[in-house]
């Protein structure tokens, strides 16, 4: 079970702070976001470059175990909101090229079975088989 919160991110996000330090030897093509990322304002989205199926946001959700007490998820729930809503903890987001978006459980539910929808018609298209 999926609750409460994502945090939203580009696949770009790990290395900015490493491409920051690179950036003389190697450069950014391009970003899978819908939009600018403001640490990486040289670096364009593929949507801008006219590649409108190119967009993925990754993300990190909290999950708990299917059978948890309902008011347990709900209190595990409140404290991530107001966690996320913090400065301290914002700050430290961004600098990794992050943002904060709180979400319900169901509203996690339907985006992980999105994803999977998403990337299981991605992974028959190419025909990929795990061996």
């Amino acid at each position: 079970m999926a609750f409460a919160t994502c945090l939203p991110c580009q696949v770009f996000r790990t290395a900015i702070s490493s491409m920051r330090f690179m950036m003389q030897k190697a450069c950014a093509l391009s970003l899978t976001s819908d939009k600018k990322n403001p640490y990486a304002p040289n670096v364009r989205a593929f949507i801008e470059q006219g590649y409108k199926n190119m967009i993925h946001k990754g993300y990190y959700a909290f999950f708990a175990p299917v059978r948890m007490a309902r008011e347990i998820v709900v209190a595990l729930c409140t404290a991530l909101v107001v966690a996320l809503k913090d400065k301290e903890i914002l700050a430290g987001l961004a600098q990794s090229g992050m943002s904060a978006m709180s979400t319900s459980p169901q509203e996690a539910a339907r985006l992980l079975k999105q994803d999977r929808a998403k990337w299981q018609a991605i992974v028959k298209q190419v025909g990929y088989v795990a061996t």
